[in-house]
């Protein structure tokens, strides 16, 4: 891949799994895409600790714009939002495509979760936590949201930030470079006002947060020796990397998560 899919400029190398387009301001992998089967994060990690926590703070971010919509969670996992959402008395259920924890929650709770093709519905939100980076072509997610969202819809979702202030303190091991197989691209705001807008949505809101898990804080830690193969490497710089990590809660700048809501024009 030399030239980026988006502008048709020459594309850099970032990294040795990273490409970078300077005109779009994003990151492309240059690996080939992983496989979703059942030892995909979410099924080995279904309905854990660290994924109900992450719920908890998504529903916290986002539900002063959903209010009482109904709803549907595109790429939804182990359907612990969808079940948060519901337990908050909002109208929601789930889709996805990976078939292992699918058949998970299905054999939970059969009527709130579904394959995209089983649902015909449009909904006034549809939520989509760190889904646009897996798809090779965002042109395809598009359609698919397209399929799900009524004309005067919402669109709410989360993805990783190229421009995060902890890539300037951990450089390139930042723990956000560490899935290439699985995000095909990290974005900037910038370039994702402007899809949405080509794709027709106005943007309501965008803010960032810091990474959305309840282990957020050894995330950003183990991105400080990420990159060392050796264990005494990773011990030698884990107080160095813990120091990074205090200081940069005072370092002004973007966060980890883009988060942006949006609304059909």
């Amino acid at each position: 891949m030399n030239k980026c899919k988006f502008c048709d400029n020459n594309l850099s190398i970032f990294s040795e799994s990273y490409l970078q387009c300077t005109h779009c301001d994003i990151l492309i992998s240059s690996l080939p895409e992983g496989s979703y089967d059942a030892k995909y994060y979410y099924v080995e990690n279904y309905r854990s600790k660290e994924t109900q926590f992450r719920s908890k703070q998504l529903f916290k971010y986002f539900k002063q714009y959903i209010g009482e919509k109904k709803c549907l969670d595109f790429g939804c996992n182990d359907g612990s939002y969808v079940l948060y959402s519901r337990a908050k008395g909002i109208d929601c259920i789930g889709i996805d495509i990976n078939k292992y924890v699918m058949a998970k929650n299905k054999s939970h709770s059969p009527d709130i979760f579904f394959h995209p093709d089983e649902i015909r519905s449009k909904f006034s939100c549809v939520t989509a936590f760190d889904v646009i980076e897996h798809f090779d072509d965002i042109n395809v997610f598009f359609h698919e949201i397209e399929r799900f969202v009524d004309s005067t819809g919402m669109l709410i979702f989360t993805t990783p930030n190229v421009h995060s202030k902890w890539i300037k303190i951990y450089k390139k091991g930042w723990h956000g470079y560490g899935i290439p197989k699985y995000h095909r691209y990290i974005f900037s705001v910038g370039f994702l006002k402007n899809i949405l807008m080509a794709k027709g949505f106005n943007v309501d809101a965008v803010f960032t947060v810091a990474p959305i898990d309840k282990n957020g804080f050894s995330l950003l830690v183990r991105s400080g020796y990420r990159l060392k193969k050796k264990k005494i490497e990773k011990l030698l710089l884990l107080p160095v990397a813990i120091i990074k990590y205090l200081l940069g809660n005072f370092k002004n700048g973007q966060e980890d998560t883009i988060c942006i809501v949006a609304r059909k024009k």
